[in-house]
């Protein structure tokens, strides 16, 4: 959870974020709370070190 005021101007972290979900075609979530915001993100295609 952020509670910076202007997290939809914050860096190249929300892009970063969302870079990561498309390539493992997850899916990912905003939620504005007013002062502040959650993301909540799911990826798929990531094997654990037991499946190797």
């Amino acid at each position: 959870m952020s509670s910076k005021r202007h997290y939809k101007q914050s860096g190249i972290g929300i892009h970063s974020v969302t870079r990561v979900v498309e390539k493992y075609n997850g899916t990912i979530e905003f939620l504005d709370l007013g002062d502040s915001f959650e993301v909540s993100a799911v990826l798929y295609g990531i094997l654990s070190e037991v499946e190797l």
